[in-house]
């Protein structure tokens, strides 16, 4: 792996400046002639609006090479306390998945709006530290002192095949079955999905806790909110 990082932080969750990772990861498995091989990168730039008001940015992306692969699960958030997951997309079974992965975060859906073992996201946030904007002085409360105000935008793929828009992607495919018939209906899905929102961050018994109040947008369906209650800082 290879990691740049050039951010100053100027409070919790609060940093300016560029950062980024790429990275090449290898499986083989013993006695047999098999591996996995995984290629994947994270983006990240803090972009100073006013004061400690920042607009924060990130691109991520990985792959699954070689003849097993890792599914991964797009939707939701990074430490999602009650996750949801949506089993009606299925997942291809002639693909020899060895392992699982969550694509994250896409606000606004489930675990499993798209899977693939291929993922791309964007992630845009304006963060507005509330209390510590309009004050010069040090707060004494940090939960006052952490207090922030989120409004954001996601959008990502996940897919199997070359392109997103591959009629092998499986999130296509519903099969219905009533014995004796079975019946496989395809419909080809936009296969970008979206969805923003608001949330509130803060630090609660020493944790920085986070709420998060997403519209999904999925092509030619309606949006639907989704409530998320997460743990971390950053993305």
């Amino acid at each position: 792996s290879f990691t740049y990082d050039n951010t100053m932080p100027d409070g919790t969750n609060i940093l300016y400046g560029m950062r980024f990772k790429l990275y090449y990861e290898n499986f083989n498995l013993v006695g047999q002639n098999q591996s996995l091989h995984i290629v994947g990168g994270d983006f990240r730039h803090y972009l100073k609006i006013y004061r400690n008001l920042i607009l924060a940015n990130r691109v991520a992306f990985a792959t699954s090479l070689g003849r097993q692969k890792v599914v991964y699960f797009m939707g939701g958030t990074e430490n999602w306390l009650i996750p949801e997951f949506n089993n009606e997309i299925n997942v291809d079974e002639s693909i020899d998945y060895v392992y699982k992965a969550a694509a994250v975060n896409l606000r606004g859906f489930s675990q499993n709006i798209r899977n693939g073992a291929s993922y791309a996201l964007s992630n845009s946030e304006l963060r507005l530290p509330i209390m510590r904007f309009f004050s010069n002085k040090p707060l004494k409360s940090a939960f006052l002192e952490n207090l922030q105000f989120i409004g954001f935008a996601d959008a990502g793929v996940a897919f199997n095949g070359f392109t997103p828009g591959s009629e092998e992607n499986v999130f296509n495919k519903k099969i219905f079955d009533a014995d004796p018939v079975r019946v496989e209906r395809w419909s080809l899905r936009k296969p970008l999905v979206a969805g923003y929102g608001f949330g509130v961050r803060s630090n609660i018994l020493g944790y920085f806790v986070r709420l998060d109040w997403a519209w999904g947008v999925e092509a030619g369906i309606e949006p639907n909110r989704t409530f998320y209650i997460s743990l971390g800082t950053d993305f």
